[in-house]
């Protein structure tokens, strides 16, 4: 029960935070809005931003999403709807799982939109909910913080709306993180409140009333993890930590430290327990896959470059979205694509935020903790900052080489996401000390603030006036990075207009600031400037993130990929190999025909839910034995006997034919394909009456691609049942012509269901039934009932053996025990969490009482 005291009556407060003691003070006018106008206001924000895709048939098509998540989110939806989970996909990469792939995110909450909605309204309805989410919740924080309504919603407008946030929609795993980043630190704060309630009270009385924030928290943080992007999620848990340590140091109590530390343990515990059977198929994995061999952290082109700090005005300033004449970032600027250098929030917060601590020099310094959270904030800004530089300064490759945890993620223009968070927060501290009437900064360091930013318009508009049709000049302000090429006039015409808006905005945005912080207006008139400045905001983000993602007729999303489907009806299993492994050229890219193009040659993940065998995809983990096997195709020509005997290993049977993505983006070639049909890949399934023992790689390939090796009759394996011999080759006068078809290889029946394969196969005796399936922990297999070891044959594919002659039922399956222990381990913390909240309930009723 805490006490505060008016007109010198003492009045008891039952809120979980002192009266005496908000987080902000305030006490000057506020914007007389009702409590729901601000979440109408931004509701109504994200239905703007998205008006054609819910008015005009319009979506908003995104290469990654087109390419690999909406093709997820479709097998996905179709195992849901068979009521099985998609723990195999064996379409991608001969065999790959599902569901362990973070990025598939099958159990990611939100997407039971696309299990049950139609697909497209799904993703439209999915990221409209993600831009709320990450608005109310930023509004909801600066709430919390006791900052006033225009504040808070501009710190809404600044991040939800954001280049950031809006390039990253392309990313669903990562999107769907970084919108949940403020409500993670909305519970964090409340929980860190809790304690400074109880600051003198038991051990026990706090850890009873943390119960409600500790079960939140645990939830967004689950929510977060299953999303599917760690790096990101990492994030969002660091910058909790490190606000209750800075919240905690700041008021001199270690003790709190140790509490919320503990209280944050036990978040991390029931996190990790309701997301184990994700995280147990991950853990598998990742040893197995290709990222556990890939080393570096990328910054050759990927370490956000000091003169990309102009970002923050000029937000197209190294090009749009797109690559050739669009996007000339990289490589003198160490970004590769847009959305690495889209730090864009607005002129208006970054100007507020530069002004925060003049802001924080009037009568409102006073407020400890407004300067603990503008500390905190800058110290995420700093850190994020000098992190995404990457290569460009010391500090991010020593923390590579010598933090562990760092060494997992690559990329570290990523870190820019700590920034584009911070910075919203920060300038809605400086608009709310600057609209509070108790907090009216000192004018000296205003005015040196406003005229600083006078100056730098005064350039941008002189630069625009002069300068905007000026190849020379833009080539000064990238540093070399801008090449005007004379055939494409477009990216100059785009510069000078970018700078244009900039300037008409940032002029806009200095007056009402400069009205705000210096003009003698009434308490009425300067909440009304306060609020204004918040729709400016919004109308200069609308303007710059339509830009981003490319809008188009919706209708790309249900496109089929015909010749793929007709190519495979009536023949014998056989994969593809499509002309690109991945769909980077289509970043930006806004003409629908090269949709349609990577839709029918299967770019990606695309030709999943239509069931395509591809001896490639494009999932992130692939298994590091089967890529080093299928790359051996690369490393010679098509014309090599090698290159043909590794391609009927693979059971390759088609092979599409285009021109170079690049140079068909580039308006340089045409958008024809065509299929070649290979007349000799051995069967999906055969039964070898030969085989041998092979221990290494290298020792495996050497005898597959021999010429007197036969696949079609033989098979390598690492090892051999107990009891048999060796090796056995075939006997004398054994035919040796080519097998193309399932029965003359010995297989009558050869069925694919969910995380299973069925074969009925005839063998004249001791035999090796072989299926070009990649092998992978958790598959079993029995023949006629009875269960049999799973042989490594031909180094990455599965076989088992077939004792005595006769037809025969083999079934696999895939069943890992880390699913199993996963949902235990989920239900056991669900119902830890159900028992805690109950008893949380029931004390609060009882002390209440």
């Amino acid at each position: 029960m805490a006490k505060r005291r008016t007109a010198g009556k003492s009045v008891a407060c039952s809120v979980a935070v002192p009266a005496d003691k908000p987080i902000v003070e305030t006490g000057g006018p506020e914007l007389p809005l009702p409590g729901w106008l601000p979440c109408a206001l931004l509701a109504a924000f994200v239905l703007i931003f998205f008006w054609d895709s819910f008015f005009a048939g319009k979506a908003p098509v995104m290469r990654d999403t087109f390419a690999d998540f909406m093709p997820w989110r479709m097998f996905g939806r179709e195992a849901f709807r068979a009521g099985v989970l998609p723990l195999w996909n064996p379409y991608s990469h001969a065999g790959q799982p599902f569901i362990a792939n973070p990025q598939t995110a099958f159990f990611y909450p939100p997407h039971l939109l696309f299990y049950v909605l139609p697909p497209v309204f799904a993703l439209k309805l999915w990221l409209a909910l993600h831009l709320a989410v990450a608005a109310l919740s930023m509004y909801a924080l600066a709430r919390h913080w006791r900052l006033g309504a225009a504040a808070a919603l501009l710190a809404a407008v600044g991040f939800a709306f954001s280049a950031c946030m809006i390039a990253v929609m392309e990313f669903q795993s990562l999107f769907g993180v970084y919108a949940w980043f403020p409500l993670a630190l909305l519970l964090t704060s409340m929980l860190d409140e809790v304690r400074e309630s109880d600051r003198d009270a038991r051990w026990g009385a706090a850890a009873r009333r943390m119960i409600p924030a500790v079960l939140g928290l645990s939830i967004v943080f689950a929510v977060q993890f299953l999303s599917g992007y760690q790096e990101c999620f990492f994030y969002s848990v660091s910058v909790c930590v490190l606000f209750v340590v800075c919240s905690r140091l700041g008021r001199s109590d270690p003790a709190g430290v140790l509490i919320c530390g503990c209280a944050l343990g036990v978040v991390g515990l029931l996190c990790l327990g309701l997301g184990m059977t994700q995280f147990l198929l991950t853990a598998q994995l990742v040893p197995l896959s290709i990222r556990s061999i890939i080393s570096g952290p990328h910054m050759e082109y990927a370490s956000f470059h000091p003169r990309l700090f102009m970002s923050f005005l000029m937000p197209f300033l190294a090009g749009h979205p797109g690559h050739f004449t669009q996007w000339w970032g990289a490589p003198k600027l160490t970004i590769h694509e847009f959305w690495g250098s889209a730090v864009y929030i607005g002129m208006a917060p970054v100007m507020l935020a530069t002004m925060a601590p003049a802001a924080l020099s009037g009568r409102v310094s006073r407020a400890p903790r407004m300067r603990l959270l503008a500390w905190f904030l800058v110290t995420v800004s700093i850190i994020g900052l000098l992190m995404a530089m990457g290569g460009h300064t010391p500090i991010f490759p020593w923390c590579y080489e010598n933090i562990p945890v760092l060494r997992l993620f690559r990329w570290p223009m990523k870190y820019m996401q700590l920034v584009v968070f911070a910075l919203p927060l920060l300038a809605a501290l400086g608009l709310h000390a600057i609209v509070d009437g108790r907090g009216r900064p000192r004018r000296w360091p205003m005015a040196a603030l406003l005229s600083a930013w006078l100056a730098v318009w005064l350039f941008m508009a002189g630069a625009w006036l002069f300068c905007r049709n000026s190849p020379e000049f833009f080539s000064w302000l990238t540093g070399g990075a801008f090449i005007h090429r004379p055939e494409y006039p477009g990216p100059l015409r785009q510069l000078g207009s970018d700078l244009g808006w900039s300037v008409l905005v940032l002029g806009a945005v200095w007056a009402l600031v400069a009205a705000l912080a210096i003009g003698p207006f009434p308490a009425r008139a300067r909440r009304a400037i306060a609020l204004a400045i918040v729709v400016v905001t919004f109308v200069d983000l609308y303007g710059v993130g339509r830009q981003i993602q490319p809008v188009m007729e919706d209708g790309v999303y249900r496109l089929s990929p015909k010749a793929l489907l007709d190519a495979r009806a009536g023949s014998e299993p056989g994969r593809f190999l499509m002309p690109y492994e991945n769909q980077y050229c289509l970043y930006g890219v806004s003409d629908p025909k090269f949709y349609e193009q990577a839709r029918q040659t299967g770019v990606g993940e695309s030709s999943l839910p239509d069931h395509v065998d591809k001896l490639r995809g494009g999932e992130t983990l692939r298994i590091k034995d089967y890529e080093s096997f299928a790359d051996l195709l690369k490393c010679m020509p098509e014309t090599d006997p090698a290159w043909q005997r590794i391609a009927n290993l693979l059971n390759l049977r088609f092979v599409v034919r285009t021109q170079e993505m690049e140079a068909m983006v580039a308006g340089a070639a045409s958008l024809e394909f065509h299929l070649d049909q290979r007349p000799e890949p051995i069967p999906r399934a055969l039964v070898a009456n030969g085989w041998s023992i092979r221990s290494g790689a290298r020792e495996t390939v050497d005898c597959l691609v021999a010429p007197e090796f036969d696949p079609c009759r033989m098979v390598v394996v690492d090892r051999v049942p107990e009891g048999w011999p060796a090796s056995q080759p075939l006997p004398e006068g054994v035919s040796h012509a080519p097998l193309t078809r399932l029965a003359d290889a010995g297989v009558d029946n050869l069925q694919y269901g969910w995380n299973r394969v069925d074969v009925t196969a005839r063998s004249a005796g001791r035999a090796l039934l072989f299926l070009d399936d990649v092998d992978y922990p958790g598959w079993r297999a029995t023949v006629d009932g009875r269960e049999v070891p799973i042989l490594r044959a031909n180094s990455v594919f599965r076989a088992v053996p077939l004792e005595g002659a006769g037809t025969h039922k083999v079934s696999f399956t895939y069943r890992p025990w880390q699913v199993r222990a996963g949902m235990i381990v989920t239900a056991v913390t669900a119902l830890i969490m159900i028992g805690l909240a109950w008893f949380s309930i029931r004390w609060r009723a009882a002390h209440q009482n």
